[in-house]
């Protein structure tokens, strides 16, 4: 009885563990929204067109920055972060807080 009751639960939990709920982002998602949770950008890769406002969110609570070249947020754990990217081409960008944390905004010629 009390060999099955372990087993139960182990079972239990392991199906718990591996089906859980993974985390959605929080807030306005747009094609010129970046999130950031789970110490990662989501998504870490965008395409936008030159004139438009890219906007980070921090959504899981950890301090986190923005830097790339030509634009730098604070370090902070809650908020926003906006950058309007004017020119055509490809800007990398890093979290310096977190190794591994980065992504990249391809700008291509505006349609208008």
């Amino acid at each position: 009885m009390t060999r099955t009751l372990i087993i139960a639960l182990l079972t239990i939990a392991t199906v718990a563990c591996v089906a859980g709920p993974e985390r959605q982002p929080q807030g306005p998602i747009g094609d010129n929204t970046v999130t950031l949770i789970d110490s990662r950008f989501t998504p870490a890769d965008i395409s936008v067109e030159a004139g438009t406002e890219v906007t980070w969110i921090w959504d899981d609570g950890k301090s986190h920055n923005v830097v790339g070249e030509g634009f730098a947020s604070d370090s902070q754990t809650r908020g926003t972060f906006t950058h309007t990217f004017t020119e055509p081409g490809t800007y990398e960008y890093v979290c310096t807080l977190h190794r591994g944390m980065e992504g990249t905004v391809t700008v291509t010629e505006s349609a208008t």
